[in-house]
């Protein structure tokens, strides 16, 4: 079965945050009609999905069913499955069905390539020293070079899952066992603190050099992330109540990984970037209307037919 031309949402279907629901109302929303849905699994190098040019036309086949896309969005990807998604998202991007890029991918998901994207072009982060080894010796030696206070995290995850905040040795030796095999980051602790000694950072979504939403997070536990999975509250804070310098940090960290959208999470004392998501949580009751509406309309265009917003 050949599909008419149609507007294509691919996100990870083992993926529980939302995101796409939230997207497809923002597809629809501009077009007048829902996006297609589709695994993206299909088109891991395991999986039965191809992209394929059938009379001319390119064309995602998914078995028996082919579908004849005008463009592809892609979204809510597990970081550890980006890798393996590069080669098919490339391929999209050849044939202009796509506006995303693997490399922007790769450079924000791998965070060891992300401070060197920001070491190149000045963007300014925490004192970082990227580990390739779970030799507690070296691990320690990195530890004293960073004054004994520091954040060590895996070099791809999500959600705050392998963050930890390490003040003693034990510690640290303990993260080195645990990353055996493994690229981890270890970072001198930013002082992100409140007067009551909450953690707390900032959320700044930019989309092609706009910072279209932003959430102050603040976490109780000093020892923690400032993940909301991690316990942390966020609250809205209105774009053009930030500091220029602030925003123009934002701008800049997701211009320097190579990609046109990204969520920058930042220290707001000082404006140290942690990291850029490639693919923020998008909640409709939050971000519909400042970011993922603004995202589908950036993605869609030229196949865009336009339609007045809700």
């Amino acid at each position: 079965m050949v599909s008419d031309r149609e507007t294509i949402l691919l996100y990870d279907h083992d993926s529980a945050e939302g995101s796409h629901r939230t997207l497809s109302r923002a597809i629809e929303h501009l077009t007048g009609t829902r996006p297609k849905l589709v695994d993206a699994r299909h088109f891991l190098p395991s999986g039965h999905g191809a992209l394929r040019i059938i009379d001319g036309t390119p064309r995602l086949t998914l078995g028996d069913v082919t579908l004849t896309p005008d463009a592809v969005l892609v979204y809510a990807i597990a970081p550890e499955r980006r890798p393996h998604l590069a080669a098919f998202l490339s391929t999209l991007a050849d044939h202009g069905l796509t506006a995303d890029t693997a490399n922007g991918w790769r450079d924000a998901t791998e965070k060891d390539r992300t401070i060197a994207c920001f070491a190149r072009d000045g963007v300014p982060f925490p004192d970082t020293i990227v580990l390739r080894t779970g030799d507690p010796i070296v691990a320690q030696r990195a530890f004293r070079q960073l004054g004994g206070d520091v954040w060590i995290r895996p070099a791809i995850g999500m959600s705050g899952r392998g963050v930890a905040h390490a003040t003693t040795s034990a510690q640290v030796r303990d993260a080195a066992h645990g990353f055996a095999g493994r690229t981890w980051l270890m970072s001198r602790d930013t002082g992100n603190l409140t007067a009551r000694r909450a953690r707390e950072s900032l959320r700044i979504v930019v989309l092609d050099g706009t910072p279209l939403w932003a959430v102050h997070h603040l976490q109780p536990d000093p020892d923690a992330p400032t993940n909301e999975s991690a316990g942390a509250t966020s609250t809205p804070v209105p774009v053009d109540a930030l500091p220029t310098a602030t925003l123009a940090v934002a701008t800049a960290a997701v211009r320097s990984v190579g990609l046109r959208f990204g969520g920058v999470d930042l220290a707001p004392a000082d404006n140290l970037v942690f990291e850029v998501n490639a693919h923020p949580l998008l909640l409709p009751d939050r971000h519909l209307h400042p970011v993922a509406i603004p995202w589908a309309k950036a993605h869609l265009t030229p196949a865009l037919s336009p339609a007045p917003l809700p």
